[in-house]
């Protein structure tokens, strides 16, 4: 069943006069069937990384670099704000005591392979 443009809810005839001009140019071109507006299935995906699925920590007695993918977002997720970026290693880290929190956060809630590495100095 096809609705008639004077019967459709936001019919407007100053809206609804560029469409009826791009079918003219569509037909005129000889390209009939390109519909007036992309449907949700003929979008392009945006293009997503896969989850990560590992997180390594290295454990040194007062601090933990934390690496893998999303570490950021993971911190967020746990709620935990004690953080700060190495810049020379280019890592995260966070202070020892709740590294345990957040390894139990990755492989509870985020289904992450954690690792952990014990350092003495």
């Amino acid at each position: 069943m096809r609705v008639q443009r004077e019967h459709h809810p936001e019919w407007i005839p100053e809206v609804w006069q560029h469409i009826q001009e791009r079918r003219v140019q569509r037909v005129l071109a000889g390209i009939d069937h390109v519909p007036d507006r992309r449907t949700r299935a003929s979008r392009p995906r945006r293009r997503q990384r896969p989850a990560a699925r590992t997180l390594h920590l290295e454990e040194h007695p007062n601090t933990t670099w934390l690496i893998g993918d999303r570490i950021v977002a993971l911190l967020d997720a746990a709620q935990i704000q004690r953080r700060q970026w190495d810049w020379q290693r280019r890592l995260w880290m966070i202070p020892t005591s709740q590294a345990e929190t957040l390894a139990t956060y990755a492989e509870w809630r985020e289904r992450r392979v954690v690792t952990r590495e014990q350092f003495d100095s």
